[in-house]
């Protein structure tokens, strides 16, 4: 059976190399403390699914939830695309959602309610209760809850859901920028399944810390700019269009703006490039960031170029 995986570079990623090899098939997790998640695949609506009626497919809809660690929890969605799943708290969980054997898609989400950035991951809280993710809809690989998890998730305890708390895991850095080495929506805490975040008190490099959109990211909105933050302040006269652009098809430039932005009002450590026409449905493009940049004094150690694939956008 032909699968989805070599066509979509964020999950062969995102399952096979950082969240381990899946263990089989086999009911919810349980444990001292857990959470339950519900949700309904809305496969009326889901184009990436091969068949759109579950009552006459027999592949069945698998809804899979994977841990930081490799541990695996799923089950089979009814015939309305209905689920629950179990899972244990104080840990961190990419979901996704299968027909049969076949990758559907993987659940992407705002990290936080200023939707500068998005990931796959969330951490589970140990105050019960559940999480209701309402429809989920599936297209090119992507899909989208009603419901962003990160609501029903507080893991600092300080009474502010974690897609509101702009430092939800209240280590004194915001969610925006929590350090992404790879560039995969995940920061690295939550990748180590870990939040004990050392941040060095002098800058000795200057590094990308989080993107938008990550690498190998599907249905990225034909209308958002790209983002892309630093670890200290950018040189702004480093950054031109020769430093920071987008293409397509090898190497058609896409024309666009570049704008640059500060966190909290201090200095500019963000990058970001909007094109000046709507980018193309379906179409895969690359953004590029040369080590002609300069942050913290600087130069950026190597270049870094992010491919991702636009939504289908019909007008």
């Amino acid at each position: 059976m032909e699968t989805i995986f070599p066509k979509i570079k964020i999950y062969s990623i995102l399952f096979a190399a950082l969240f381990g090899t899946a263990c089989g098939i086999g009911g919810n997790l349980s444990g001292p403390s857990s959470k339950t998640m519900t949700g309904n695949v809305d496969t009326a609506a889901s184009s990436s699914l091969m068949s759109q009626s579950l009552a006459d497919s027999s592949e069945t809809i698998i809804i899979k939830a994977t841990s930081a660690s490799g541990a695996e929890v799923s089950t089979t969605a009814d015939t309305s695309g209905s689920f629950t799943l179990t899972l244990n708290a104080d840990t961190t969980y990419a979901v996704s959602v299968w027909q049969g054997d076949d990758l559907v898609g993987t659940l992407i989400f705002d990290i936080s309610a200023d939707g500068n950035f998005t990931t796959t991951a969330f951490k589970v809280d140990d105050d019960g209760g559940e999480i209701t993710l309402g429809a989920i809809i599936c297209v090119n690989g992507a899909c989208q809850a009603t419901e962003n998890p990160l609501r029903f998730n507080d893991r600092d305890d300080d009474g502010i859901n974690d897609f509101e708390d702009a430092d939800d895991d209240g280590d004194n850095v915001s969610d925006d920028s929590e350090e992404d080495s790879d560039n995969d929506g995940i920061s690295d805490d939550d990748e180590a399944d870990d939040d004990n975040d050392d941040q060095p008190t002098s800058v000795s490099e200057c590094k990308i810390i989080r993107v938008r959109p990550f690498s190998g990211e599907t249905g990225f909105d034909i209308d958002h700019e790209v983002r892309v933050r630093f670890n200290a302040e950018i040189d702004t006269s480093t950054v031109t269009s020769d430093s920071f652009y987008i293409t397509y098809g090898g190497t058609n430039l896409v024309t666009s703006e570049i704008t640059f932005h500060e966190e909290d009002g201090s200095v500019v450590n963000e990058l970001r490039l909007e094109p000046t026409l709507p980018l193309l449905s379906l179409t895969e493009y690359t953004y590029h960031v040369t080590d002609d940049v300069q942050c913290g004094g600087f130069a950026l150690a190597a270049q870094l170029d992010v491919a991702f694939t636009t939504e289908n956008h019909d007008d």
